[in-house]
């Protein structure tokens, strides 16, 4: 009976555990091999067991799961086989997986629950759990550390980098755009010839000198004899006006005050330039605008006379009139010069008459447009000159009263009024 008992114990003892419960509860569960093969009770255990397990209930091939999941066999195949190394990253694995699962029947989430797991155990953790794992803890991902811009570090520089840009734009614009101021003598000479208000010793002698230099251009008609004069005069201006330059004035605004200049010449048409910048048209000039300035070159020329060339001081508006010279051989008439006046019955068809009544100048050439052609007259003529020319002829005269034209018909008169310059074209029958 004992041994009875101690059968009946025997047969229990194996289904004890230390604290009395049965074995098998308190033993661990038992893991399936990597080739896929089921535990006791034929429940599978391992991931590629499962997915063996239900394509074959399914009668399917590895062949037909990659035709369904278009997921290549390799990976199909290391599923099974428990072989996660062989497998891409862990994002796409868990796809494949996914998709095998919904081919053969299988709850997928569960199914991705189960490959999470082993893959984990296996290779460890992938990269997105790792980084959702930090996340959770609190911890700053490496590739977010990395990433990270150091402003706290480059903050001072930068703020110095932008100061020193600054000061450079700031320079770089001061140097292009710095105003232009004349030198303080220039600026204290011009406010004294401009400013109302001077000492009458003063604008005296601006009065002297202007008459000077004007008696001294018109008077001699050369170019050594109106410089000094004007000489004379700008110098007795600068002295008279020296002391009485007000305080304060600006170079500037002095520099922008204009005057009035007219220009007249005998004889007229003469052009006429100052520092090198033309007047508009020819003498006579009224009224041309001119900035305000002291020792202006003012240049006269005419074809046929000597250039004049004065020094001129130019802060007070002024007529200036000047007498040219002709230049010595200057051209001559080559047609008839008779001596009595041409009237029609001295003109032949074909030609035209010219009676010179008043000092003028004339240009006469054997053409239909001034300097083309043969040029016959090119000088100043006085009253009294009579010519006849054979047609075509055109006039360029600088008194159009003082030139009178005769055809072979009747005498035409004047050519215009007293001083006007006039120039016309008398074509051939």
């Amino acid at each position: 009976m004992s041994a009875g008992r101690g059968e009946r114990r025997g047969e229990k003892a194996p289904q004890a555990g230390a604290g009395g419960a049965p074995e098998e509860a308190s033993q661990p569960q038992q893991e399936a091999p990597e080739d896929g093969s089921a535990l006791p009770g034929g429940r599978p255990a391992t991931l590629g067991a499962i997915l063996s397990e239900a394509r074959q209930r399914k009668g399917l091939e590895l062949s037909d799961i990659s035709e369904l999941t278009h997921v290549r066999q390799e990976y199909l195949r290391a599923l099974e086989q428990g072989r996660y190394g062989d497998l891409p990253e862990d994002v796409y694995s868990r796809n494949y997986v996914r998709l095998y699962a919904h081919a053969v029947g299988l709850e997928p989430a569960s199914v991705v629950d189960t490959y999470a797991r082993e893959r984990r155990r296996t290779v460890g953790m992938s990269t997105l759990e790792e980084r959702l794992e930090k996340e959770r803890r609190g911890e700053v991902p490496d590739s977010d550390r990395r990433s990270g811009f150091p402003f706290g570090t480059l903050l001072p520089t930068l703020l110095l980098v932008a100061v020193l840009v600054g000061l450079a734009l700031w320079g770089f614009n001061s140097l292009l755009f710095r105003p232009t101021h004349a030198p303080a003598t220039t600026a204290t000479d011009l406010s004294g010839g401009s400013t109302a208000g001077s000492a009458p010793g003063g604008a005296a002698a601006a009065a002297s000198g202007a008459s000077a230099s004007g008696s001294g251009n018109s008077g001699s008609g050369s170019t050594g004899g109106s410089s000094t004069a004007a000489g004379s005069g700008g110098a007795a201006a600068s002295a008279g006006q020296a002391g009485n330059a007000p305080a304060g004035v600006v170079g500037d605004a002095v520099q922008a005050r204009t005057v009035q200049v007219s220009v007249t010449t005998t004889p007229p048409g003469a052009s006429v330039s100052i520092d090198g910048f033309a007047l508009p048209g020819t003498t006579p000039i009224q009224d041309a605008p001119v900035t305000a300035r002291e020792g202006r070159v003012v240049r006269v020329t005419l074809p046929g006379y000597q250039t004049v060339q004065q020094t001129v001081d130019l802060r007070q508006d002024r007529s200036l009139s000047y007498t040219l010279t002709p230049v010595a051989g200057a051209g001559q008439a080559t047609a008839a010069t008779p001596e009595k006046a041409v009237t029609p019955a001295s003109v032949s068809a074909g030609q035209i008459g010219i009676n010179i009544t008043a000092r003028t100048w004339l240009e006469v050439y054997r053409s239909t447009s001034r300097d083309q052609g043969q040029r016959l007259v090119y000088a100043t003529v006085d009253a009294g000159k009579h010519y006849v020319f054979d047609l075509p002829v055109y006039l360029h005269v600088g008194n159009a009263a003082g030139v009178d034209i005769v055809t072979s018909d009747k005498d035409l008169g004047p050519m215009g009024s007293p001083g006007a310059v006039v120039s016309k074209a008398f074509p051939a029958p």
